[in-house]
């Protein structure tokens, strides 16, 4: 998914950031498990809903296995690709409908 996303979107930044403490330690490896890869950042952990909103609002688009950026994503109108894992919080996003976005 990076590659392409990288490939198809030239020189645009890749942001991660953690929702949750834990978050930071597991997206810090998946980070070194890159090595290095160019603009790829990994945010600092600083939960406030409204600066998680901002980043998501100046976005192309948001890709997350998370609810909540889902719901911001959604609330800032940016197109969002996301898997959850748990089923019923899936079950909440099933009518979505999705749309292609040309860019």
């Amino acid at each position: 998914c990076i590659k392409y996303i990288k490939n198809t979107f030239k020189n645009i930044p890749i942001l991660l950031f953690p929702m949750v403490e834990s978050d930071y330690i597991q997206e810090k490896e998946f980070l070194d498990f890159l090595n290095g890869e160019e603009n790829i950042f990994l945010l600092k952990y600083d939960y406030d809903f409204k600066k998680i909103r901002a980043v998501i609002s100046k976005s192309l688009f948001c890709i997350t296995m998370k609810h909540h950026p889902i719901i911001f994503a959604i609330g800032e109108k940016k197109p969002v690709l996301f898997q959850i894992l748990y089923s019923q919080k899936r079950r909440r996003f099933e009518n979505i409908r999705t749309r292609k976005i040309q860019y």
